[in-house]
């Protein structure tokens, strides 16, 4: 029985661990983003058994992650704290040599981040039963990926919605669809990396305005309907829509971002938009820290803000 052999699967990962961090470098990376390319992005984790001078070349990272995977087995829960320790230090090793976490990575990261995603929903709805090691070890462990991989990527492996977006609709109870901890894996990650406006807006404003779609839709009823549960729905995508503009700020924290002058002046006319929509009045104060914040950036740390419109 596998679970007779926990010390020996977590010898494994913490092997795997010293291995991934000892011999990967710049060199192996830039081996497998260019194996990547020259194999329109295909290679990834389902490889066939590899060959002496597979491990040792383009298909190192990939094996090793591989064996990695099969240890988030069930049955090896006991050692995954060591597992989700050696995904860590490879998603730090990948971000530490300069961000290679390209697309050509697509297929050797997805299967991985997606995985690790799984798991943790499986966790927060209860389906599977973690101490709380592991669970905070998982939580870190996608925030490295989060960070490795940038939040473009990271929302393409893991979106808000658990299914496509046309899934919300007036028929489906959208509680059971929105990943509500990936709103705060964001809240606390994103705060700490380098991030563009317009990951905003094409990362998350999608899935707000879907939401508030869904409210156009619902509101006609709950307003005719004594249902309780239309109205609670209502209320639900209300507060949803709020959890995800709450996010902007942390989008301006770490720095000022990159394309501030080519996105803002059109994330602009959605901040009006939202001062002239009375039913979304409570998005304003994020809309408002934000700016601050961005005022702070700009400017220069040895001059002070007026204490006044006067000064």
């Amino acid at each position: 029985c596998e679970s007779e052999f926990v010390q020996v699967h977590c010898a494994i990962s913490a092997a795997l661990k010293r291995i991934l961090s000892v011999v990967v470098d710049e060199k192996q990376l830039s081996s497998l983003l260019k194996a990547t390319s020259e194999n329109n992005n295909k290679i990834s984790l389902g490889l066939p058994k590899a060959s002496k001078s597979q491990l040792s070349g383009q298909y190192f990272i990939p094996t090793i992650l591989c064996q990695l995977e099969n240890m988030l087995n069930l049955k090896l829960q006991s050692s995954w704290r060591f597992t989700l320790d050696a995904f860590r230090s490879i998603f730090d090793t990948f971000r530490s040599f300069g961000g290679p976490a390209k697309p050509a990575l697509t297929g050797v990261l997805k299967p991985i981040v997606t995985k690790l995603a799984d798991i943790y929903q499986a966790v927060e709805t209860s389906a599977i039963q973690v101490g709380s090691e592991v669970h905070i070890a998982l939580a870190d462990v996608l925030g490295s990926a989060l960070k490795c991989c940038g939040v473009p990527q990271f929302l393409s492996f893991v979106p808000f919605v658990s299914k496509p977006q046309s899934a919300l609709s007036a028929d489906v109870d959208s509680s059971e669809l929105i990943r509500e901890w990936l709103i705060q894996l964001l809240h606390k990650y994103t705060r700490t990396m380098p991030c563009l406006m317009s990951d905003f807006a094409l990362c998350v404003l999608p899935t707000a305005g879907a939401c508030k779609r869904l409210i156009l839709e619902l509101e006609p009823t709950a307003a005719t309907s004594m249902s309780s549960k239309v109205v609670s729905r209502v209320k639900f995508l209300h507060s949803r829509i709020n959890q995800l503009w709450s996010l902007l700020p942390d989008f301006c924290i770490f720095g000022t971002p990159r394309d501030l002058n080519n996105s803002f002046p059109k994330l602009t006319q959605i901040f009006l938009g939202v001062f002239e929509d009375a039913k979304f009045q409570s998005l304003i104060p994020h809309i408002m820290t934000t700016l601050t914040i961005l005022g702070k950036h700009v400017l220069p740390s040895d001059s002070k803000a007026p204490s006044s419109l006067a000064d």
